[in-house]
C-alpha cells in the first residue's frame, strides 16, 4: 500500500520520532476481481449507509485529533454533514471518517484528479489518479453542494511546485524528524553517483561525464552532468542542442555491459525542409552510433509514422538515413500521453460500474488501456533485445519524454 495511504498515529515512542512501526494502514479494499470476472455491484469504495462496503470495518480507528500530523500540516476545516460520518481538511490530505471510528479513507489533495456531483445531488463521486474511486453521500442536497464545492476549492487550485506539501514538511522538520525528513533535498543522480554508474556499467576510455550543462544553462529540462562519447567537444554541443526540439540531445542512459551496447536517449531532431541538418548533432549522433563495432543504431520512435511524417509541418520529423547514416528507424505506434490518459479514464469508468454489464468486456477491449500497457511493455522488450544482441539504440519521440521514459527505463529493468 502506498504510504500516502497510510496515516502516522500517537501512543508510539515518546521522543516523537516517526518510524515504520508508527503507520497504520487506513484504507484496506478487498482487491477487485474484475480481471477474471465482471463486477456484480458496486465496487466504489463508498462512505455512505449501513450495508454498504465499508473501509477497515470490524476494527477501531482512532480520531482524526489521536492522528499524528505531519510537520507543518493542520486541520482546516470540517463537514459532518456526510451521511454517517465526516470530512476532514488539512492542507495535505482529506480524511473521510465514519462516526462510529470503524472506517476511514484518506486521499492526499494532490492525488485527486477530479470530483464529480452526481445526478441526484445528495451525493459526490471523488476519483484520484491511481484508480481509486469515493462516492460521499451527504445528508441533503445544500450539504452535498457545499461539500462538493470545498473539495473542488483544495483539490483544483492552481498550483506551483513551490506551494506543494513536500515543501512545507522541509520547512517545518525539526531534529526529532526522522533521517529521510533531514537535510537539503538533492535534485537528480549527484556527480558522485553518477560517476559510480559510469563505472559500474564500464562505459571506459570512448566516453566521458561533461559538465557542459552546468546549472542547466544549456538545456534546462537535462541534468547538469551527462555521458557523451569523449571526442565530441563540449564547445559543440551547444550547437547540437538547436539541431534537437527542447536541446535534448542524444546522451547515453545505460550500457549493456556483455554486449557493449549502449542505450540512448533524445527528442525528434528537426529536419529541415531546405538545407543540411546541424552538422554538429550529426556529428554527436555518428560518435554514438560508432561505439560498436556493429556502428548501426537502431532509432525507436514511439510514435506512429503517420504522427512522425506529420511532424516535418513544425519543423520536426525523424532521421531519414541520407542524414543519419547506419539508422535504422523502428516506429513503435504508442499512444500520446492524452490518449494514455483517456483511456486510463474509460477503463477505471468501466471497472466502476454498478451493476453487471453484459457489455462488460467489451467495454474493457474498447478503452484499449490495457492494449496501451501491451504496447509500452513489448517496446521495451524489444528494446532490451536490440542491446542484447550488440546494437545501439536511439530511444526518442517528440519531445523526448513521457513515452521516451517508460521505454528506457523499462528496458533497463528488462
Amino acid at each position: 500500500m502506498p504510504m500516502t495511504e497510510a496515516i502516522p498515529i500517537e501512543g508510539g515512542p515518546v521522543d516523537g520520532r516517526l518510524r515504520e512501526e508508527s503507520f497504520s494502514e487506513v484504507i484496506d479494499v478487498e482487491d477487485s476481481k474484475y480481471a477474471a470476472s465482471p463486477p456484480t455491484g458496486q465496487s466504489f469504495i463508498t462512505i455512505a449507509s449501513t450495508g454498504t462496503e465499508q473501509i477497515n470495518r470490524g476494527r477501531k480507528i482512532c480520531s482524526l485529533p489521536d492522528i499524528a500530523m505531519l510537520p507543518g500540516e493542520t486541520v482546516c476545516s470540517t463537514v459532518r454533514s456526510i451521511v454517517h460520518g465526516a470530512v476532514y481538511f488539512t492542507n495535505y490530505r482529506i480524511v473521510f471518517m465514519l462516526e462510529d471510528r470503524t472506517g476511514i479513507a484518506i486521499i492526499p489533495r494532490i492525488a485527486v484528479e477530479y470530483v464529480q456531483l452526481e445526478s441526484d445531488e445528495a451525493s459526490i463521486t471523488v476519483a484520484c489518479r491511481n484508480g481509486r474511486m469515493f462516492r460521499i453521500s451527504a445528508s441533503n442536497v445544500d450539504s452535498a453542494r457545499a461539500i462538493h464545492t470545498q473539495l473542488l476549492n483544495v483539490t483544483m487550485e492552481e498550483r506551483s511546485a513551490g506551494s506543494l506539501f513536500a515543501f512545507q514538511v522541509a520547512q517545518n522538520v525539526t531534529d526529532s524528524a526522522p533521517a529521510w525528513l533531514k537535510g537539503e533535498p538533492t535534485i537528480g543522480m549527484t556527480l558522485e553517483e553518477l560517476q559510480s554508474e559510469f563505472q559500474r556499467l564500464q562505459f571506459g576510455d570512448y566516453w566521458k561525464i561533461t559538465d557542459a550543462n552546468g546549472q542547466f544553462a544549456m538545456i534546462p529540462t537535462y541534468p547538469e552532468h551527462f555521458i557523451i562519447p569523449k571526442s565530441v567537444p563540449d564547445i559543440s554541443l551547444l550547437s547540437a542542442a538547436s539541431g534537437r526540439f527542447l536541446g535534448r540531445i542524444p546522451v547515453a542512459v545505460w550500457r549493456d555491459v556483455k554486449s557493449g551496447a549502449t542505450l540512448f536517449r533524445s527528442s525528434q531532431p528537426y529536419v529541415p525542409w531546405i538545407g543540411s541538418s546541424n552538422p554538429d548533432e550529426i556529428n554527436l549522433y555518428n560518435k554514438c552510433r560508432e561505439s560498436t563495432s556493429d556502428a548501426t543504431m537502431i532509432i525507436m520512435d514511439a510514435r506512429s509514422s503517420t504522427s512522425a511524417h506529420a511532424n516535418r509541418m513544425k519543423g520536426g520529423g525523424f532521421e531519414f538515413p541520407q542524414n543519419y547514416f547506419g539508422s535504422d528507424v523502428k516506429f513503435m505506434n504508442l499512444p500520446n500521453i492524452h490518449a494514455v490518459r483517456n483511456g486510463f479514464a474509460s477503463y477505471r469508468q468501466t471497472i466502476s460500474t454498478k451493476e453487471l454489464d453484459l457489455n462488460f468486456y467489451l467495454n474493457i477491449h474498447n478503452c484499449s488501456w490495457l492494449y496501451q500497457i501491451y504496447s509500452i511493455i513489448s517496446a521495451a522488450k524489444h528494446c532490451n533485445e536490440y542491446l542484447t544482441s550488440g546494437k545501439n539504440v536511439l530511444v526518442h519521440c517528440s519531445d523526448g519524454w513521457d513515452r521516451t521514459t517508460q521505454i528506457v527505463a523499462l528496458a533497463k529493468l528488462l
